[in-house]
């Protein structure tokens, strides 16, 4: 057998569950091409997967797959602002003026009126520019795909697009998911620590975790081996193979590569207090509703770059951050009370149907009583 824990210690690797392995192959009858999950328990690791990996050889997912985890590294750039805060280089309350002067501005934004409070929680009101369907065409159609998937963006470039709209809401009076506030997160991180940002996360958390298997790969459209393909139509065409994308179109929002392993073994140490004091992790884990999450997943809160859902059957709580990129979805987290962890990651289309099997798969272990 493959290697199956990826890196998460452990008590023992385990074989999956008869529901475990029925909840996965009915994530590939609902439209899934490749599914992988890695459940840690008190007893142990289980890997489990369904599918295939590459329609063309009928090749299985790896067990250890690179997966494009997109918006969970939000959780990380969070992780790495608020270490800053700690070290007393930053506020929270600093203002996007004061780090990035003249930045934000045009069409009613403000950057003396945006913190950075603001911008981990998505209450800024900061136009996302992925809405900007043409320009970032990439992430919405076949069409852009071909045309602009391997482009290079800066981030510049697409702070630009976000300034070229109006705001969604006055900063601090609603809540609104835009990957355009991770962009400005990443450029804050480069004025005050004067390196980039991918440098700061790879240093802090990366290398500090041995997270072996997660990279953030800049302009490099490869995945690193192993890793199954992925599939996309844009819910409007035949499913094309978008393995091969350069991911600076969502850059300090969501670039990184990644495996369930690296993810579980990134949220337990941050649920045991390991990368923030307990001041900033408090600060992360203070939740707030989000009522434009609530659509996909139902109960949603946001604390600072961190999401809690509930768990099966009013158990509690989980907290972690779902994700993706294009052809690639990620679900998971740890409960509560830390005991389970989980990660989830499915390649191709994202549907209604499929988004809520993978949302009740993930709570109900989560939620399961040892």
């Amino acid at each position: 057998m493959e290697d199956a824990i990826g890196g998460v210690t452990a008590v023992s690797a385990l074989e999956p569950t008869a529901e475990l392995q029925r909840g996965l192959d009915g994530l590939h009858e609902a439209g899934g091409t490749g599914v992988i999950a890695v459940l840690e328990t008190p007893d142990g690791v289980v890997t489990a997967r369904a599918g295939v990996g590459d329609k063309e050889t009928g090749e299985p997912v790896p067990y250890d797959t690179r997966c494009r985890v997109g918006f969970v590294q939000m959780s990380f750039m969070a992780v790495v602002t608020l270490q800053l805060v700690a070290e007393g280089k930053l506020s929270l309350e600093d203002t996007v003026e004061r780090w990035l002067p003249g930045l934000v501005t045009g069409n009613g934004h403000d950057g003396a009126k945006v913190s950075v409070r603001h911008l981990l929680q998505h209450t800024s009101g900061v136009y996302d520019y992925t809405h900007d369907m043409e320009t970032i065409s990439s992430l919405n159609y076949v069409e852009g795909y071909a045309e602009k998937g391997l482009r290079t963006y800066t981030p510049h470039e697409l702070i630009d697009v976000a300034m070229g709209a109006e705001p969604k809401f006055a900063p601090g009076t609603d809540w609104g998911f835009s990957y355009t506030n991770y962009t400005l997160i990443g450029m804050i991180i480069e004025a005050v620590t004067g390196n980039d940002w991918r440098e700061e996360l790879n240093t802090r958390i990366v290398g500090q975790l041995g997270l072996r298997d997660t990279v953030l790969p800049g302009a490099d459209p490869e995945m690193p081996e192993p890793h199954a393909r992925s599939y996309c139509g844009y819910n409007l065409a035949e499913p094309i193979d978008v393995t091969r994308f350069n991911p600076t179109v969502v850059g300090a929002a969501g670039e990184m590569i990644s495996t369930p392993a690296d993810l579980i073994r990134f949220f337990t140490a941050l649920h045991e207090g390991t990368l923030l004091p307990e001041e900033q992790r408090r600060q992360m884990y203070d939740a707030m509703p989000a009522p434009q999450l609530a659509a996909m997943w139902p109960g949603a809160c946001y604390g600072l770059g961190l999401i809690r859902l509930p768990l099966a059957e009013e158990k509690g709580y989980f907290y972690g951050h779902g994700g993706g990129f294009v052809g690639w979805n990620m679900r998971g987290g740890i409960s509560e009370d830390g005991r389970r962890r989980m990660y989830l990651g499915v390649t191709g289309e994202i549907t209604v149907e499929l988004n809520s099997k993978m949302n009740d798969l993930v709570a109900r272990h989560l939620s399961a009583t040892d």
